[in-house]
């Protein structure tokens, strides 16, 4: 790979957390995104990253992706944090060499969650993405290639299950965020995945405060 799409491919692992169909747009070979993705993952999440089939269609401007899976960070003990069963993203191809990509429909279909000790572990993976989004934040080096942008007409999370232990388990009501990266005129790959994983944070914690609630009902 050449170090421009070395650094392109670098960069846009930062949306691995819950923008994996991205890399396509850094790479014209499913392998070579496969490869990025599994490589670099570790370093955004703080935990083990693997990924199933990919699928791009750079010409037609979509990609899809399946079984994209975090782990977790150390000391926990659920099989993983997050797995999402597939993810497919419809881009504008005109905007694909631009310095903010236009996203018209990015979905992410069947996330299984497992909120472990209270979340903690999707805090952490969270924590992990903000101190690797610092870094890149830093003081850009001269030569360092353009971070590329994105603005996502609609992004939805579908069918997702939260599991909170001891067999239970609920529904995750479906998550729509509209103008992602509008009003800043674009968001990283970095930014987008925090977006959407602080949201799905908050649903799923939501859930567990309710799910508290009902099962303490039942002993009173």
């Amino acid at each position: 790979m050449k170090t421009r799409n070395a650094i392109l491919a670098a960069a846009a692992l930062a949306a691995l957390a819950l923008g994996g169909t991205l890399w396509w747009l850094y790479t014209s070979l499913d392998s070579l995104a496969k490869s990025a993705i599994e490589r670099y993952g570790p370093e955004l999440t703080g935990a083990s990253v693997s990924i199933g089939r990919v699928h791009i269609q750079a010409t037609e401007g979509s990609a899809s992706f399946t079984a994209l899976q975090i782990g977790n960070p150390r000391g926990f003990s659920t099989p993983y944090a997050v797995r999402i069963s597939e993810l497919r993203a419809r881009i504008d191809p005109a905007t694909i060499a631009s310095d903010v990509v236009h996203v018209r429909e990015f979905v992410l279909l069947e996330p299984d969650i497992y909120y472990e000790r209270g979340g903690e572990n999707l805090n952490a993976i969270e924590r992990n993405i903000d101190a690797y989004l610092a870094r890149l934040a830093g003081p850009r080096k001269t030569g360092d290639a353009k971070r590329v942008k994105f603005v996502i007409d609609h992004l939805y999370v579908r069918n997702g299950r939260v599991h909170y232990g001891s067999g239970l388990s609920s529904a995750l009501p479906e998550l729509h965020l509209r103008d992602v990266g509008k009003k800043s005129n674009g968001a990283t790959a970095g930014e987008v995945t925090r977006e959407v994983w602080r949201a799905m944070l908050r649903s799923a914690t939501s859930l567990a405060s309710r799910a508290g609630s009902a099962i303490r009902g039942l002993f009173k």
